[in-house]
Parts: structure tokens; C-alpha cells; sequence
């Protein structure tokens, strides 16, 4: 009997620990990022914000047309993060690179605003499932994700998608 709830309070604790691991602002960043590259839209939807989740599904369409062979390319993408910049409990910059799997070359040093907002999951009626707080990607077209970002002029104070709008919204959508 000891080694039984011995075993139920061990599997507890790390289901617990993997859990807590995963909201972090570089976990979100990752899986974000490698959708993106990896043409893997719900994986990124999945960690973003609703603004973010309007780019994603512009994103989808405009990619809908590519043959096989370039998605085949986008699979070796690898997105490598190199620095994570919290400003707060609520906010961080994420530095990264992206290579791809066959040279040494690498793109620019690029720049992702991360928030940790309440987030209302729906199912695929879309009907609130639950709300919780966790990181999400802040990505609109002026973030633009194209190289010229510099983790530098980064203004953790600036406008967010929150702010850009007339009413001030803190929770973002994400279906799954």
C-alpha cells in the first residue's frame, strides 16, 4: 500500500513540475517561433495573442499556396533562442535566430515581445472552455519579424495590442 501512494504522489509531482515548466516565456517563445518556421500554424496560435492569432491566419492563406517541397524546406528551419529580457512578471523580449539545417549561416538577430495575459481557451464550437494566465507571442504587422528588429531599441513600455485598441481588452482568444 506504501509503494502504491509512494508511486501516485510521485507521478503527481511530475506531472505538477512538467506543467509549471512550460509556462515560461521562452517555452512560449519556442513553440510560437517553430510553428511559424515550420509552417505549424496551431502550434503557434496555441501560444498567442488574439492580434498575433489575426497575423498567424493571414500568415496560413498567403502560405496555402505553397507546394510541398518549400514546407518540406520550412521542416529544417531551426529557431534558436538566444536571450530572454523580462521586464516584470508580465512582459519579456525574446532574442533568437533562425538557421536552417544544412548551413552555418543564420538571419539576423530578431526580437519577439512575450506577454503573460489571461487567456479564455474555446473548443471548436467556440465555447469558453477555461481562462487561465500564461505567456503568449505579441506579434502585429509593425513587430514585422524581418531582421531589423534590435533587442536594443526594444520598448518594454511601449503600446501593446491592448493598448493599440480604443477599448482596453487584457485577454486574448485562442481556439483549440
Amino acid at each position: 500500500m506504501r509503494n502504491i501512494l509512494l508511486t501516485a504522489f510521485s507521478f503527481i509531482i511530475l506531472v505538477s513540475l512538467a506543467s509549471c515548466g512550460s509556462n515560461n516565456p521562452k517555452a512560449a517563445a519556442q513553440k510560437f517561433l517553430d510553428g511559424l518556421a515550420h509552417m505549424d500554424y496551431e502550434a503557434s496560435k496555441s501560444v498567442a495573442s488574439e492580434k498575433a492569432i489575426d497575423m498567424i491566419n493571414m500568415l496560413e492563406m498567403f502560405n496555402s499556396h505553397m507546394p510541398d517541397s518549400t514546407r518540406k524546406s520550412a521542416k529544417k528551419l531551426k529557431v534558436v533562442i538566444s536571450d530572454v529580457k523580462q521586464d516584470g512578471p508580465d512582459k519579456a523580449i525574446v532574442t533568437y535566430t533562425v538557421t536552417d539545417g544544412n548551413s552555418k549561416e543564420k538571419e539576423p538577430m530578431q526580437t519577439l515581445k512575450m506577454e503573460n495575459m489571461q487567456v479564455e481557451t474555446t473548443d471548436k464550437n467556440g465555447k469558453k472552455t477555461k481562462s487561465e494566465k500564461r505567456w503568449v507571442a505579441v506579434w502585429t504587422k509593425m513587430d514585422g519579424m524581418d531582421g531589423t528588429s534590435d533587442p536594443a531599441d526594444a520598448n518594454m513600455e511601449g503600446p501593446t495590442d491592448a493598448d493599440s485598441s480604443a477599448a482596453d481588452v487584457d485577454t486574448a482568444q485562442v481556439g483549440k
